[in-house]
């Protein structure tokens, strides 16, 4: 239970705040700071901190204009502080993760009275690896560079960039963070001056205290608020928890964006192979290993391990060449073949199976002979060669067994797949499907779980602290269950629904139009929506145009040409969507006609408030066709079981991403506008009503296409 000098530091802070920006208090937001406080109050944890009380995880939907940000950062930073627990916040995108980082948190503390280190996390790939940048210097004075190019890569580092690189940290104080470099670094060359936990020597590194990525986890350490990503949780997760960072048992946990959560977490753990891929990692270990056995063989541990590779590789390679046959005959009818719920033929299984276990028996000697290396290197006695030879073959082996374990936990994907629908059991399937690589030259094995439920109940919800989950769209009209069944929340976790302040029946108007014909490929169908978008536009509005695919919206921009204000429309993908933006904010400044023309990422986390949109346009309802070989799979499951897949996902997704749409019009409590819905279904089928119980109360205006063809 909430302590009183816990109650009593919420409001002080919360007052303070609200004084000091000249600010009113808002209900909603004061509503998610209690709630969000009742419920880490009532966490039970024993004398050394651990949580003895069972897992529950906090659920806030927070309309627009609530205040989210605050919301959960005010009672979780204190809260944290006075349980002696780090804070970790996790966004799905990068501009939400500056925003709290540049502007949220340092508003809080500074108003708040709130003294507490912020540290921001990333992976080692996002840090300069001084190691390897001075592998490469002394690669460019030896002439050995070919030496390290590595093979199909563009823009291969070479002298002049490694002693650039260098001159920043040395002469511009640059601390390695490749995303604030003083000048720009080719995509192709991040890899080559980057590592990964494989590759890192770690403590045995001679760059160690000088390296940007631990100097950056050591201040993380001591941080007491964290800023991180969904991406970066999900990895350090998959590695045990603690890697990255903190310890899951030691950390609140606040997710923002969180309806993005179930997406990122099956994207982490399902998984892909190609089949020649597979056949290159083994002929490069080969090579690798009988390099290394010329080099290190004065260990006879080594010597062992590097000495039985041969035969488990080779079998791995002989089970290789079976499978791409048999896979390849899979495919003679398309470029992809999905299993239905992920039952595979005996024929596939067997040597699959065998495939499995050799890679495995392979990888544990991989393992073996890493370890044994990591294990020399910390031995000082060592001679500078015996050290360098060392250090090449554990940055050399890094990869490829980072390489092998991904394909062997693919081939053990298919080894435990069910050969009948019998076999296949009650539970959610696993995906599985062949899939033609884009050249057409290799063969993707791939395996994906359809439910992310299981993985976080087990890597996330049991192990944290605590975890607060918020969104402005978590729930389809109050109701949790969709996303509460997606993310496998635990029995009793508090959900809470909190409405916008807005007063949207007086500042917004929502026009759905009847229409002659369904979206479709139809041309008449194309036409009449060209008509009702240049309707629209001939408004002279600051206007946002909303399409479900780029065919659909390259299509109607090419069929509004020759009406004055097409120069005016920008489609997104044309540039950078930072440029794309700015230009639109500078149009409407300068009193131009300013379009946009966008596809799903427009329809959220699109900021522009006032005057610079007044008018959103959705051409579709955003159903997503389940053509992905895991969403098939889940609702062919879904479907056996005597569930409505449209209705139970379909439907239920398409009023989320409505009011994402349909939230990027008003912005502030001051903004006013309109938006236009140009698909009639909306008004005809069952499931309209259901959407747009689901949107803000606008004020609803009915329109009739026949109406255009009247006034023309």
């Amino acid at each position: 239970m909430l302590d009183d000098a816990s109650k009593a530091a919420i409001q002080a802070a919360y007052s303070r705040y609200i004084a000091e920006r000249n600010l009113k208090p808002r209900r909603g937001q004061r509503e998610m700071i209690g709630h969000i406080a009742r419920y880490l109050g009532d966490i039970e944890a024993d004398g050394e901190g651990r949580r003895i009380s069972d897992p529950r995880v906090c659920v806030v939907e927070a309309g627009t204009g609530t205040g989210k940000t605050l919301g959960y950062l005010l009672p979780a930073a204190i809260l944290a502080e006075r349980q002696g627990k780090q804070l970790v916040v996790s966004t799905a995108t990068v501009n939400l993760q500056q925003q709290i980082l540049e502007q949220e948190l340092p508003l809080l503390l500074r108003h708040a009275g709130l003294d507490l280190q912020v540290s921001l996390a990333k992976g080692r790939g996002r840090y300069l690896c001084p190691h390897k940048l001075e592998q490469w210097l002394e690669a460019a004075e030896d002439n050995t560079l070919p030496l390290f190019a590595a093979e199909g890569v563009e823009g291969t580092l070479d002298g002049e960039t490694a002693r650039r690189l260098m001159s920043w940290m040395l002469d511009q104080k640059w601390n390695g963070d490749l995303d604030s470099a003083p000048g720009e670094i080719a995509a192709g060359i991040r890899p080559q001056i980057t590592t990964d936990h494989r590759q890192c020597l770690n403590r045995s590194c001679s760059f160690f205290y000088q390296c940007p990525y631990f100097k950056a986890k050591a201040e993380a350490e001591q941080a007491r608020i964290i800023i991180a990503n969904h991406d970066l949780v999900f990895a350090d997760l998959a590695l045990g928890g603690g890697v990255v960072l903190p310890p899951p048992d030691r950390v609140i946990y606040v997710f923002d964006e969180a309806h993005h959560l179930a997406a990122k977490a099956l994207s982490h753990f399902g998984g892909l192979a190609g089949l020649d891929a597979a056949r290159r990692t083994l002929q490069q270990l080969s090579r690798v290993c009988s390099g290394l056995m010329s080099e290190v063989g004065w260990d006879e541990t080594l010597s062992g391990h590097l000495g039985n590779l041969p035969s488990h590789s080779l079998a791995a390679g002989r089970y290789l060449e079976t499978l791409k046959g048999l896979c390849s005959a899979e495919l003679s009818e398309g470029a992809l073949k999905r299993y239905p719920l992920g039952v595979i033929p005996e024929s596939l299984q067997t040597p699959m199976r065998q495939l499995a276990e050799a890679s495995a028996e392979t990888l544990e000697v991989v393992g073996l002979t890493t370890r044994r290396l990591r294990a020399l290197l910390d031995k000082e006695a060592r001679t500078a060669a015996q050290r360098t030879a060392l250090e090449t073959g554990l940055m050399s082996l890094g990869p490829l067994e980072g390489q092998l374990q991904n394909q062997t936990e693919v081939w053990q994907g298919w080894a435990r797949a069910p050969v009948s629908e019998a076999e296949a059991g009650e539970g959610t399937p696993t995906a599985r499907w062949l899939q033609q690589a884009g050249s057409g030259e290799d063969i993707l094995v791939c395996v994906s779980p359809t439910s992310a439920a299981g993985f976080l109940m087990e890597r996330l919800w049991q192990n944290a602290y605590a975890a607060i989950l918020a969104s402005a769209t978590l729930s389809v009209g109050g109701d949790f269950r969709r996303f509460q069944a997606s993310t496998g929340l635990p029995e009793g976790s508090p959900a809470i629904s909190l409405p916008s302040p807005f007063r949207f029946q007086e500042r917004g108007v929502l026009n759905l139009w009847r229409t002659r014909h369904v979206p479709s490929e139809d041309p008449d169908y194309m036409d009449e929506l060209a008509r009702l978008v240049a309707h629209i536009l001939d408004q002279g509005e600051p206007t946002l145009v909303l399409f479900n695919s780029r065919r659909h919206m390259q299509a109607i921009h090419q069929r509004l040409e020759g009406y004055p204000w097409h120069d005016a429309i920008t489609v997104q993908g044309d540039a950078s969507r930072h440029q794309q933006i700015a230009d639109h904010k500078d149009k409407v400044a300068q009193g131009e006609r300013a379009i946009l023309f966008g596809l799903a990422s427009f329809a959220e986390g699109l900021d522009l408030p006032g005057k610079l949109l007044t008018h959103v346009v959705i051409t579709r309802l955003p159903f997503s066709v389940p053509d992905d070989p895991v969403d098939e799979t889940f609702a062919e499951w879904l479907e056996r079981r005597g569930g409505n897949a449209f209705y139970s996902i379909s439907v239920p997704d398409a009023c989320l991403k409505m009011v994402q749409a349909c939230g990027r019009l008003m912005r502030s409590e001051t903004d006013s506008g309109q938006i236009s819905i140009l698909d009639g279904r909306i008004l005809t089928r069952a499931y309209g009503k259901r959407i747009l119980d689901a949107l803000p109360p606008y004020r609803r205006q009915i329109h009739d296409v026949t109406q255009l063809a009247e006034q023309a």
